[in-house]
């Protein structure tokens, strides 16, 4: 149960007036623990896969481009977290000519607009111990 009340003081007799609503949120409760569990098992299952999977959106300021979803894999493929990732900026990071980088760009607009991605590999420079951010 929820309750939003007001104790108001009553102009004529000085006697305490209480206005108030109350209303149940067990459905709401209910549904917001579903969901937390749901996240808890989709979590579960990127962060124990075998394969680096990540998620991102471009954004319109450098780097570009913001991941939301960086499992452990990719950083262990990458040598970068995703705070890491995202602070540096993946064409960057795993690009480091500037040329790739190019090229790497282009690649990823032809694959918004319905260009297909599966079978193709592109080689990635990770992180090691001497880069520094």
């Amino acid at each position: 149960m929820r309750d939003i009340g007001k104790n108001v003081a009553g102009e004529r007799s000085g006697s305490a007036i209480l206005n108030g609503l109350v209303w149940d949120v067990t459905e709401r409760v209910k549904a917001e623990e579903a969901l937390r569990r749901e996240d808890s098992f989709r979590r579960a299952i990127i962060d124990r896969a075998t394969e680096g999977l990540c998620v991102c959106h471009e954004i319109e300021t450098p780097p570009y481009i913001r991941f939301t979803v960086w499992n452990v894999r990719m950083t262990e493929i990458t040598g970068y977290t995703i705070e890491e990732i995202n602070q540096r900026g993946w064409y960057q990071a795993v690009y480091p000519d500037p040329d790739l980088q190019r090229r790497a760009r282009e690649r990823m607009e032809r694959m918004r607009v319905g260009d297909d991605l599966r079978d193709e590999e592109w080689e990635i420079t990770a992180r090691t111990e001497l880069d520094v951010l």
